[in-house]
């Protein structure tokens, strides 16, 4: 389905509905797709009443208000904060109390996880298809962001965010300002086989 974010400076306003709502119709009218479900919205604001978004009642419309951040947390207030993020997530999607509270090993941060801990499957289809690309290329070159968004049929956004994480966990290493700069830090033999065939 279509999701529509909106971002707003100020506070939460009762009027924001009506505007996310004409969004979403639109969306369904005009760019649903065929097998689609309806479009959802998010919209983001610098504050929120619970009571006004509860008096609203939006879900049953699709529509969700979430807060952000108007300024840096000291680190642990930040940490606390994610805890409860992940605690409240597991409970309303039914994960068990003594599973509570134990991240996903691919949601720590990098200082937090093991180095030898392994890719994820994901991660390991974007490396292995890196490795396969600079194996059958004259000189080694590593393929651009273009090459993986084509493969995989990715956003540009979500290849850079795939590969900041790859960076993050030191499986490959980017060199700034390089097209093809792309650097493999990984050992061959934790490589999966590609799930897809290799067509380029």
């Amino acid at each position: 389905r279509l999701v529509a974010i909106e971002l707003k400076l100020g506070d939460f306003k009762a009027a924001h509905k009506g505007q996310m709502e004409l969004y979403l119709a639109w969306l369904n009218r005009h760019e649903r797709g065929e097998g689609e479900e309806k479009p959802i919205g998010l919209i983001l604001c610098a504050g929120k009443k619970n009571e006004t978004i509860e008096l609203l009642d939006m879900e049953k419309d699709g529509i969700r208000v979430s807060s952000y951040w108007t300024e840096v947390l000291p680190k642990e207030r930040l940490q606390q904060k994610l805890h409860e993020a992940v605690v409240r997530a597991r409970a309303s999607a039914g994960v068990s109390s003594g599973e509570v509270g134990k991240p996903e090993p691919d949601a720590l941060p990098a200082s937090g996880r093991s180095k030898a801990a392994g890719p994820t499957r994901q991660q390991g289809q974007f490396l292995t298809f890196i490795s396969e690309y600079m194996r059958r290329n004259h000189g080694g070159v590593a393929p651009t962001h273009a090459d993986l968004q084509k493969f995989f049929n990715l956003t540009p956004p979500s290849v850079n965010s795939m590969l900041q994480r790859l960076e993050q966990r030191g499986f490959i290493r980017r060199i700034p300002g390089q097209v093809r700069g792309i650097e493999l830090t990984t050992p061959a033999d934790i490589l999966p086989k590609l799930e897809r065939p290799f067509k380029f």
